[in-house]
């Protein structure tokens, strides 16, 4: 037990180089716009941003009546534009 716990911070240490390399050599792209460098770029995070500063409860989306026990679901963003190619990104290509 006492070894394993010696080998954490260097398994750790080499953990880290591996992913700055492999962000020198394949730079992460934003999947909204394409941009490379960021894993998600500040204009294309705004729609999910702004969902944090509304109050829980409040619809987004198109306006529906439905039944009374799912208005209870909440969205995060609509799904058009950068949300919507971030969660097929993230559902198709990992």
């Amino acid at each position: 037990m006492e070894s394993g716990r010696r080998h954490h911070p260097r398994v750790h240490a080499l953990a880290t180089i591996v992913a700055r390399s492999l962000d020198e050599l394949l730079p992460p792209t934003c999947p909204g716009c394409g941009r490379e460098g960021e894993s998600l770029c500040l204009s294309c995070a705004a729609p999910l941003r702004a969902r944090l500063d509304q109050p829980p409860g409040q619809p987004l989306g198109l306006e529906a009546h439905l039944p009374r026990h799912i208005v209870q679901l909440e969205w995060c963003a609509p799904f058009t534009g950068p949300v919507r190619a971030c969660l097929h990104a993230l559902q198709y290509v990992g």
